[in-house]
């Protein structure tokens, strides 16, 4: 998320809050996840990160169309979002 940010489509955009909030969320409960004492709970936390990156993804689009971002960073944040969000599902998948 960090790396998108300072992309050269997002260079002059301000990313808002709440998608910013759920970011920051995902990094909680990913990190949770890693200290987790059994695979349940690890599960449990990818997935929950999953959601919340996928929320953040719809967020983005939503702000792009609304004109709170720009539509290049829009679109370049939604894909990394969405892109992040199917592989913590995936990964939460194989535990």
């Amino acid at each position: 998320m960090r790396a998108a940010a300072h992309a050269p489509e997002c260079a002059g955009d301000v990313i808002p809050a709440p998608i910013q909030r759920r970011v920051d969320q995902a990094t909680t409960v990913i990190n949770r996840g890693a200290a987790a004492t059994s695979a349940t709970k690890e599960r449990k936390f990818v997935r929950q990160a999953a959601t919340l990156l996928k929320k953040a993804a719809h967020l983005t689009g939503s702000a792009g169309r609304r004109g709170k971002v720009s539509p290049a960073c829009s679109g370049t944040l939604a894909a990394l979002l969405d892109d992040a969000g199917n592989r913590a599902a995936r990964f939460a998948a194989t535990l």
